[in-house]
């Protein structure tokens, strides 16, 4: 429950997606993708100027083995919900790819699950304009579920918004740590 759904400065939102995938024919398989995310928005002045809002974001796969889930129905991150900083959908577990000439790349290839946490700041100027600082951290793991003692990647970025009639036009510009 947020006080404006596309410029929240206070409440919360949870949101659930679930996609069962089914192969009956030839060799039967099934798997489940999950997401869930819950977001918060704070305001941490009067007039809510100043907003601090945060996401969680945890995603998982759970069913066949990862040979049968194709690598485009896969979990990935470096978006712009997801870790910022990374170059898109870049942010997986790596593995060997042979391109048409036979040769070997690295790449990522999909992971089944994740876990990613997004901190922002965000300050209006006016009433069109606002300015977010913002935190991003999590990763993508080849576990079913997330690791949550494993490795985790950090962006740390700054961004413009201009609200519109029709929501907000974002400019973020990102930085891994």
């Amino acid at each position: 429950d947020v006080d404006d759904i596309l410029d929240p400065s206070f409440g919360y939102t949870v949101s659930f997606k679930m996609t069962p995938t089914f192969e009956i024919f030839n060799k039967p398989f099934a798997y489940t993708i999950n997401i869930l995310n819950f977001s918060t928005y704070y305001p941490l002045t009067y007039d809510a100027g100043l907003i601090f809002a945060s996401r969680i974001t945890v995603g998982s796969i759970v069913g066949s083995s990862e040979r049968e889930i194709p690598p485009s129905e896969r979990l990935y991150a470096g978006s712009e919900e997801t870790l910022r900083g990374y170059k898109y959908l870049t942010v997986s577990p790596l593995g060997y790819e042979k391109d048409k000439h036979g040769d070997c790349d690295i790449e990522p290839i999909g992971g089944r699950s994740m876990l990613i946490f997004n901190l922002e700041l965000r300050k209006r100027i006016s009433e069109n304009w606002g300015m977010v600082l913002f935190y991003d951290i999590g990763n993508v793991y080849k576990e079913t579920f997330p690791e949550v003692k494993s490795k985790r990647l950090q962006s740390l970025g700054v961004g413009g918004r201009y609200n519109t009639p029709v929501g907000p036009l974002r400019l973020d510009i990102a930085f891994p740590l």
